[in-house]
């Protein structure tokens, strides 16, 4: 089992772990719910290194790395990022992705459980000749810094270049507590945030400075919940090689302008018909009562008809209620339907919910 860097400093500050796709990771520190409220309130910060980094660098990396996502990266300029996707010939999602355009190089972040397949899916064309994948995910961390106060905290210990990052996805330099780290402007739970890539040699000096400052170390399990309530899927859970990019929603990760790419055949296919023409799409449900339904979970309509199926469900503070994502089939997915959820071997009220289920502000 993989561990972060921060392995043993997380077990100091008395992290429960658990193992999670052949990594240890932190499940909470002792109070979800306190940590969840760190972050809808103030700052916190999580650990998720056991995501994967990938470097692509040479001369011809813009070129072809534009030929194998759904987004644009020939329109990118330094210091910016998109939203992309890894799209079978079906318009299939192989893994999403975010992309981060350095002066020299690409920056991938992806999704833990595609870390391998991404890798050996880009290093494949690296004897085509100026084009180098290098996987950085052991030699480096990447913490979540989220919460309303994320900037001015981040401020207060004297990290320049923050008022540069107008816009979601930008990425510069910095330094923490005297050590260099790239930030990234990114909201991952409805608040402002930002991810910090940082080299191993300097993880435990910069970790150690945001927690003696006052952000609190976050669990799995509140930013499971807090990722939830924004409505951001999760790759491996929410998504998979199953599940076509447009059925997520997610249509940010797609240009309709760029031209060809690996899987846009389908994707243009089906815009050009209307947002309505895939055979489900991932919903929000709000669900009565307390108990919180499993995955794949059936959702039924209320002449009894098998529907969908839930991918992600926890109970939301901000709601009192628990909320859910769900794949749902066409035309059973207009906010304010009615439908049931199967919990416990009995069918509970659920109404389709707009989504996100909380945004800040």
């Amino acid at each position: 089992m993989a561990r972060v860097a921060l392995a043993t400093e997380h077990v100091r500050l008395g992290a429960k772990t658990i193992e999670q796709l052949g990594w240890e990771v932190s499940a909470d520190y002792g109070d979800k719910w306190q940590e969840y409220r760190a972050i809808r309130n103030s700052v916190g910060v999580v650990d998720i290194s056991n995501r994967g980094r990938i470097e692509v660098t040479g001369k011809n990396r813009i070129q072809f790395l534009h030929n194998l996502v759904s987004n644009d990266v020939k329109s990118m300029q330094p210091g910016n990022g998109i939203f992309a996707a890894f799209l079978n010939i079906r318009g299939h999602i192989l893994s999403d992705c975010f992309i981060y355009m350095i002066e020299d190089s690409i920056l991938l972040d992806i999704p833990t459980s595609t870390r391998e397949k991404i890798y050996y899916h880009l290093e494949k064309y690296s004897p085509a000749g100026e084009f180098n994948v290098t996987d950085i995910t052991e030699a480096s961390s990447l913490l979540a810094l989220q919460g309303p106060l994320a900037k001015p905290f981040l401020s207060k210990l004297g990290a320049v270049n923050i008022d540069k990052l107008h816009q979601e996805l930008q990425i510069t330099e910095t330094k923490i507590a005297g050590h260099s780290l790239r930030v990234v402007k990114h909201s991952r739970t409805g608040e402002e945030g930002f991810d910090l890539f940082i080299s191993n040699e300097n993880i435990v000096a910069i970790f150690d400075a945001l927690v003696k400052a006052g952000a609190r170390p976050v669990g799995q399990k509140a930013f499971d919940l807090l990722r939830i309530e924004a409505a951001v899927p999760e790759y491996g859970i929410d998504m998979d090689e199953d599940i076509i990019l447009l059925e997520t929603g997610l249509e940010s990760a797609v240009s309709y302008t760029k031209g060809c790419y690996l899987g846009q055949e389908p994707i243009a296919r089906i815009h050009h018909r209307g947002r309505d023409q895939t055979a489900k799409r991932l919903a929000g449900l709000v669900i009565s009562g307390e108990d919180v339904p499993l995955a794949k979970a059936k959702v039924f309509n209320k002449d009894g008809k098998e529907i969908g199926y839930i991918t992600s469900a926890d109970f939301s503070p901000i709601l009192s209620k628990v909320v859910a994502l769900a794949y749902l089939k066409r035309n059973n997915f207009t906010v304010g339907l009615n439908h049931c959820v199967e919990i416990n071997g009995k069918q509970v009220s659920a109404e389709v919910s707009k989504l996100p289920f909380y945004y800040k502000g």
